[in-house]
């Protein structure tokens, strides 16, 4: 769960905001256009491209290590529930 205001948290000019604006400008068409539907519903892949930017920004390369982040850090947590859209469904 997120905290009532989460810019008021992290502050306004927190690095985060500035990942999850400029991915929001993106345009991903093709990028989901390449989605199947089978299987389970996939992540959007603007939720992965935020995670991810977000992650190497802060020099974490690792996925078990970007896992344990989205579980601990609000940053993490904003961007991830931010984008948490799935293709197809």
């Amino acid at each position: 769960m997120l905290p009532p205001n989460v810019r008021e948290c992290l502050g306004r000019e927190h690095l985060c905001f500035f990942v999850h604006e400029a991915v929001e400008k993106l345009d991903l068409k093709e990028f989901e256009s390449r989605y199947s539907e089978e299987g389970h519903p996939a992540y959007h892949p603007a939720l992965l491209l935020k995670v991810w930017l977000y992650a190497y920004m802060l020099g974490v390369t690792s996925s078990r290590r970007l896992e344990q982040r989205i579980r601990e850090d609000l940053a993490f947590r904003y961007l991830q529930g931010e984008g948490s859209r799935t293709i197809g469904r």
